[in-house]
């Protein structure tokens, strides 16, 4: 077996075009949801805004909220790019 043919074959089969396009769409979705959702969720760190009346009732609201809240927006901004994260395996020139 000739070693060229070997080394030029690709390393995993492409998919259907519709497939790959698809889910670009729904990381990309999930991406801006989960920042948009962080994004909202700071306004509980920074005190802005009001804070609906089941949440401002709990006795331990403070300080747990600003920890709660901060802890899952930081998470969420962390997920959002690790769904994107393929994206930057398949085209490393876009990612630096």
């Amino acid at each position: 077996m000739d070693v060229a043919a070997i080394s030029s074959t690709p390393a995993r089969p492409k998919r259907a075009g519709m497939t790959i396009g698809l889910q670009t769409w729904l990381r990309f979705g999930a991406a801006v949801l989960s920042v948009g959702v962080a994004l909202v969720s700071y306004r509980y760190v920074l005190h802005l805004g009001p804070m609906p009346s089941n949440i401002a009732r709990n006795r331990f609201v403070h300080p747990w909220i600003i920890l709660h809240a901060g802890a899952a927006a930081t998470a969420l901004l962390s997920g959002a790019i690790q769904v994107v994260s393929p994206q930057w395996r398949n085209r490393p020139r876009v990612h630096r």
